[in-house]
Formats: C-alpha cells, sequence, structure tokens
C-alpha cells in the first residue's frame, strides 16, 4: 500500500540538463497517454494557429459566395455551380497563400526539426503535393456527402455559410500543417497520397473488373481516370524527394556525413525518381511511353533489391531488427517472383499486387528507420525515481 507520506522525484541525466534550459521552480506539464508520459518545461509554447487569417479567409469565401449563388435559387451540393465547386477553388486559393506565408514565417522559427530545416528547393514539392491531397480529399468527401444527401440543394444563405464553414476548417488545418511540418507528417501525408490514390483508382474502376487484367492496369487509357493513378506516383515520388532531403541533411549532423549515408541518399532519390517515372510514362499506345514505362519499372525492381542487400553497410549502427525484416521483405519477393515465374501459381494481378504491397511497406519501414534516428538520436534517456519522506 502507498505511504502517503513518501513524495517522488525524478533523477535527470547532466546530458538532459545540458540540452534543456531549467530554471528554479519551472512549472513542468505532465500528460500521460497511450504511449506513457510526456513532460513538457512550458506549456505556454504549444503550437496555435492563428485566426485572423482564418476569419479573413472566411469573410472572402463569404462574399464570394454570395457573388457566385446571387443568381440561383437553389445551389446543389455537387456539380456544376455547385458548394464543392466553390469550396474547392476556394479552399485551394486561400489555403495555399496560408501555408506559403505561415511556411515563410516558420522558416525562421527558433524550435528546432520543424520548417527551419527545409530547404526551399523542397518548398514547391511540399506544397504541391499538400494542395493536390487538399484536393483530392474534398473530392472524396463530396463524393461521399452526395451519396447521402442525393439531389441535395441550399438557398444562398444556407450555401453561403456552409461553404464558408468548410474554408474556415480548410484554412484551420493548412496553417497548422505549415507551422508543424516534421518528417513524420511528411511520412504520414506519403503514406495518405500512396494509399489514397491508389485505392480511388480502384474503386472507380472496379466496374471494369481491373484485377482481371494487372495492377498496372490502373494507370492504363483503358481504365476509368488512369490520371489518377499516375498522379499518385508523381506526387509520392516528389513528396519522397522533399522527405528524404531533409531527413539527410538532420542526418549527416547526427551520424555524420559518412560514404554510406551519401550512396543511401542517392539510391533512396532515384527510388523516388523512378517511381515518379513509372506514373509519367504510362503504359499507352506511344510506343515510346511504353518503352519508358517498362525501363524505370525495371529500374524500379532494381533498386529495391540493391537497397534491401546493400542497406547493413549503408547506415551506420542499423539494428538487427531491422536488417532481419528487411531481409524477410527480400526473400519474401523472392518467393513471390517464383510462384509467379517459377510454377505459375500467382496471376499476373497478385503478383504485382503483393511485390507492391511489400516493397512499398519496407521502403516506408526504412524512412519511419530514419525518421526515428532523427527524432529520438542522442535523446533518449533512462532516470530514476526515488522516493523522499515527508517528515511531519
Amino acid at each position: 500500500m502507498k505511504n502517503k507520506n513518501e513524495s517522488y522525484f525524478i533523477e535527470l541525466p547532466e546530458e538532459v540538463i545540458d540540452l534543456v534550459e531549467f530554471k528554479n521552480h519551472d512549472e513542468i506539464e505532465l500528460n500521460i497517454g497511450d504511449k506513457g508520459i510526456l513532460l513538457r518545461t512550458d506549456a505556454s509554447k504549444k503550437e496555435h494557429v492563428p485566426m485572423k487569417p482564418v476569419v479573413i479567409a472566411s469573410v472572402i469565401t463569404l462574399v464570394t459566395s454570395f457573388a457566385v449563388f446571387f443568381s440561383f435559387k437553389q445551389i446543389p451540393l455537387t456539380g456544376y455551380n455547385s458548394i464543392a465547386t466553390v469550396v474547392v477553388i476556394m479552399g485551394i486559393l486561400t489555403g495555399m497563400i496560408n501555408f506559403t506565408y505561415f511556411f515563410t514565417k516558420s522558416k525562421h522559427s527558433d524550435i528546432p526539426m520543424i520548417t527551419s530545416k527545409i530547404y526551399w528547393r523542397n518548398f514547391p514539392a511540399v506544397l504541391f503535393s499538400y494542395t493536390i491531397l487538399l484536393v483530392i480529399s474534398l473530392l472524396f468527401l463530396f463524393k461521399v456527402l452526395d451519396q447521402l444527401f442525393l439531389g441535395a440543394s441550399f438557398d444562398i444563405y444556407t450555401s453561403s455559410i456552409i461553404t464558408t464553414l468548410m474554408i474556415s476548417v480548410i484554412n484551420y488545418m493548412m496553417i497548422y500543417i505549415s507551422r508543424t511540418l516534421t518528417p513524420q507528417s511528411l511520412i504520414r501525408s506519403l503514406i495518405a497520397i500512396i494509399i489514397g490514390g491508389v485505392t480511388i483508382a480502384m474503386i472507380t474502376n472496379k466496374d471494369q473488373q481491373w484485377w482481371t487484367t494487372n495492377f498496372s492496369f490502373l494507370g492504363t487509357p483503358d481504365a476509368t481516370n488512369s490520371w489518377q493513378f499516375n498522379l499518385t506516383l508523381m506526387l509520392s515520388a516528389l513528396l519522397m524527394i522533399a522527405l528524404i532531403d531533409y531527413l539527410f541533411v538532420l542526418l549527416y549532423s547526427i551520424l555524420g556525413k559518412t560514404k554510406g549515408l551519401i550512396i543511401l541518399k542517392v539510391l533512396l532519390i532515384a527510388t523516388a525518381i523512378s517511381l515518379g517515372g513509372v506514373g509519367f510514362f504510362p503504359y499507352n499506345f506511344n510506343e515510346f511511353s511504353q518503352q519508358m514505362h517498362n525501363r524505370v519499372a525495371g529500374y524500379l525492381v532494381y533498386l529495391f533489391i540493391i537497397l534491401i542487400v546493400s542497406i547493413r553497410w549503408l547506415i551506420p549502427g542499423l539494428k538487427k531488427s531491422f536488417l532481419l525484416f528487411s531481409y524477410a521483405i527480400g526473400g519474401s519477393l523472392i518467393l513471390g517472383v517464383f510462384l509467379f515465374l517459377g510454377i505459375g501459381y500467382l496471376s499476373l494481378t497478385a503478383f504485382e499486387l503483393i511485390t507492391f504491397i511489400l516493397a512499398f511497406t519496407w521502403l516506408l519501414s526504412l524512412l519511419k528507420y530514419l525518421v526515428d534516428i532523427v527524432t529520438y538520436e542522442g535523446k533518449r534517456f533512462k532516470v530514476k525515481l526515488s522516493t523522499i519522506e515527508n517528515n511531519q
């Protein structure tokens, strides 16, 4: 049973004292979550979103909505001259402006490992990726709403209010993202683009039974809206290059600019370029595009093999668990090739899907491994919890 006369204190290593500027009687915020205990030395430094630009964007949208909807008695939820049209257009314009403005401000921030460490050369790729991700999300949202509220329409006042509220949420999110960009958020965005784009392409082509042909069918002219699948690959490549460039600036400062890390960066960027090339050169009726599609797809396979085989020599102090995981993925890929080419057990669609899932699971795991190095290397410490007897 706990003794009520006991108090507890935490002994911090000297390295922590050197990293964090503690002051006597500092108030420390303690949060208990599913991942353990989080201590904040200054709760006032929490990231907050300024509401003034959100309000400005909302007022502009409200005026624009009245102007656009003025001549209509009822405004549909989706379609031409609809709420969806105004939300997408105004969301892109105001969201991009606020994202750019606050990203620029954050470049001069003193907060470590945030946008201040992202190169300007990466900004266009990051901005473009998040803008397209916004568009895809809005289109998906209105597709769902259109199915839920089939044929719904509203008067000018209700439509303007709905539009304004949605633009407020969009700008709030874009400002928050621009001020809190981290390697983790870039990886989450990369996953969202890959899974979201591929899933939408699959759903769009469900009536054409794409799985009876092959996975690559989603990017061919025979597919419905094949641009969605190809754009997904190109966007993923852009965001990957931005993330890789960002990550390796931090990795060099932690692990040193070793030959292994330089080679790893080159291989990862080449992988991203090959991935984008698969979408940039779709397998269509143009013979040159067909040849380039097959060529870059082949390069992508070779690069994955080289990365998996050589990873143990490229990353200093690579954990054995990740090395074993890499070899397991490599072995699974070889098994898939045997089941497809060797004995013909797998269909082309199944083979492409399995190799796609395995390869990108490993790639995202590698990026997550590198992010963990950047995030936690030299920042994890063991502390001792002790008791103090309270004398009454």
